[in-house]
């Protein structure tokens, strides 16, 4: 066939595809495919594409709200939380003593919560950047803390620094000893960090190529 030939049968690709046009056009696009190698490979791409078009989920505007809704809903709570355990946790930490079961279910609870505050933050760009501030804060503080009762060195900067991982870990004192406590919580603020530290490069990354 000539080189018209294979655009009208290009033209009518899509509606083979979808088994949309008539008998007799069909007949004519399948017997045009049978001799023509191009038109057959893009009829192959086509199909492909509608495949793989067909096969994405689509959220309708109601699954969108309630889906966003829950978003909120869950980094509303866990913050609520998180700072009402600051605050349990407080006085304890300044006195330094043993903690008692309330206040170690209250270090539970941040550090639960403080899990759910950054997971389901990781996609909300000022969000992850946040938790990953946050987590930052966390890690220098606690390693700031490990080091000071290691070496017993930094007096009262060190302390003052500290003070950012001894009040919402303070509960950990329940069974362990500061040293001890600083080191569970070094572990813990890295791992927050690496989680949201790879989600805010993710996040850079596709601002970079839109």
């Amino acid at each position: 066939m000539t080189r018209i030939d294979c655009n009208v049968i290009r033209d009518l690709l899509p509606l083979y595809i979808d088994g949309a046009c008539s008998q007799q056009s069909s007949d004519l696009v399948k017997e045009h495919l049978e001799s023509c190698p191009d038109c057959r490979n893009l009829q192959a791409s086509m199909s492909a594409d509608i495949k793989t078009a067909a096969a994405v989920p689509v959220m309708d505007g109601k699954k969108m709200f309630r889906h966003a809704r829950k978003t909120i809903f869950g980094i509303i709570i866990a913050l609520a939380v998180m700072i009402a355990c600051l605050g349990i946790n407080t006085g304890g930490a300044f006195e330094g003593g043993p903690a008692n079961i309330g206040e170690l279910i209250t270090t539970i609870l941040y550090c639960i919560f403080w899990g759910v505050f950054t997971v389901v933050s990781r996609h909300i760009g000022p969000l992850v950047t946040t938790s990953f501030v946050i987590s930052l804060l966390s890690a220098i503080s606690a390693i700031n803390g490990l080091v000071w009762r290691l070496l017993g060195e930094g007096g009262f900067i060190a302390a003052f620094i500290s003070i950012f991982t001894s009040i919402p870990f303070y509960g950990f004192r329940y069974f362990m000893g500061w040293t001890s406590l600083y080191a569970v919580a070094s572990v813990l603020s890295l791992g927050w960090l690496i989680y949201t530290g790879y989600y805010r490069r993710k996040i850079e990354q596709q601002m970079k190529q839109k």
